[in-house]
C-alpha cells in the first residue's frame, strides 16, 4: 500500500511474519520495521491524508502507526478472530472488518470502538 505522495510503501510481513516494514519508493531496503504485532499481519492501511498507517494481524488486533516517527500509537482490540479489511474516512473514524463476522467502527480521538455491525452467517 503506498500514500499519494509515494515517498513511502507499507509493506506486510510473510506469513509467518509478524513484521510491517516501512519503505521509501527510491530505497530497495526498508527504511524501518515495525515488529509490535504477535500474529501474523493481515492487512495494511495508509490514512487517508497520509499522516498515520494502521496494520492488523490475525488475533484481531489493529495497530495505529506515526509513519514520521516510525513509532505505535496505539491499539484497537475488539475483534475475536483475524482482521482482514480496514477502511479510513476523512475524520479520525476508520472501520474494521474480522473473520469474526464483525465489522466495527472506530474513534482514533476517543481510541475506543464506536459502533459493531455483525454479519449474517
Amino acid at each position: 500500500m503506498g500514500n499519494r505522495s509515494s515517498v513511502f510503501i507499507l509493506g506486510e510481513g510473510v506469513k509467518s511474519n509478524n513484521i510491517v516494514s516501512l519503505w521509501k519508493v527510491s530505497k530497495d531496503q526498508p527504511l524501518m520495521t515495525l515488529a509490535e504485532h504477535t500474529s501474523a499481519i493481515s492487512c495494511v492501511r495508509f490514512s487517508w491524508d497520509d499522516k498515520h498507517a494502521f496494520s492488523s494481524d490475525l488475533l484481531g488486533t489493529v495497530i495505529q502507526w506515526d509513519p514520521s516517527s516510525c513509532r505505535s500509537l496505539r491499539s484497537f482490540y475488539g475483534h475475536t478472530r483475524g482482521v482482514t479489511q480496514m477502511a479510513m474516512d476523512h475524520s479520525a473514524l476508520f472501520a474494521s472488518g474480522g473473520l469474526d463476522s464483525k465489522i466495527k467502527l472506530w474513534d482514533c480521538r476517543e481510541k475506543n470502538s464506536i459502533g459493531l455491525f455483525r454479519l449474517h452467517e
